[in-house]
């Protein structure tokens, strides 16, 4: 499996290792709700004091369905320290924090050294960089073995689970860290 435009094999083989994956599927994105100055809807509430939202214009082609023209659907998204809003009613916004949605989240060079792997100690040194979204990666080797590692980033959080929304204008909700490498699961 590989994606367009992507160098690299995503899942598949070399000539001494096989690779898979599979969403692992924890719990990786948390709601804040965030409450806007009622003077000024720009301006939301954090621990240190009113925070200015970041601005940022997303432009969307939509194609018509009935002639298959495209015309461009301009948002403008307010960002605050914990993602993008999402809803919005009065002073009230939630917003999304998504490990998906970090800048630093880039696995190029995990895939093409997960390529280049040929033992167990390639594969795992590979993962050990990995930053994405949480998967299970399967492995087996020409040598009989086979294994198993969770790899990816799962936030810690300072209070709570995630499972319901926190409010933003505190820090309780705030990630501390995300779970390290060697405490994911894995077995060989």
């Amino acid at each position: 499996v590989s994606v367009p435009g992507v160098p690299g094999v995503m899942i598949g083989h070399n000539e001494r290792i096989a690779w898979a994956l599979t969403n692992l599927s924890p719990d990786v994105q948390d709601l804040y709700f965030e409450w806007f100055a009622g003077d000024d809807p720009y301006t939301y509430e954090t621990p240190s004091g009113p925070r200015k939202v970041e601005m940022r214009r997303e432009e969307i082609n939509v194609r018509r369905p009935a002639d298959a023209s495209t015309e461009t659907v301009t948002l403008d998204v307010k960002v605050t320290r914990h993602g993008p809003i999402l809803f919005e009613s009065g002073t009230l916004g939630l917003a999304l924090r998504w490990t998906a949605l970090d800048a630093e989240v880039v696995d190029l060079e995990t895939f093409l050294a997960l390529n280049r792997a040929g033992d167990w100690g390639g594969f795992t040194a590979a993962l050990a960089a990995y930053n994405g979204p949480p998967q299970n990666f399967i492995y087996s080797d020409i040598d009989g073995h086979i294994g198993y590692y969770g790899a990816g980033r799962i936030p810690l959080r300072k209070t709570g689970d995630g499972s319901l929304p926190y409010d933003g204008a505190t820090d309780d909700g705030e990630w501390i860290g995300f779970v390290p490498f060697e405490e994911m699961p894995h077995l060989f």
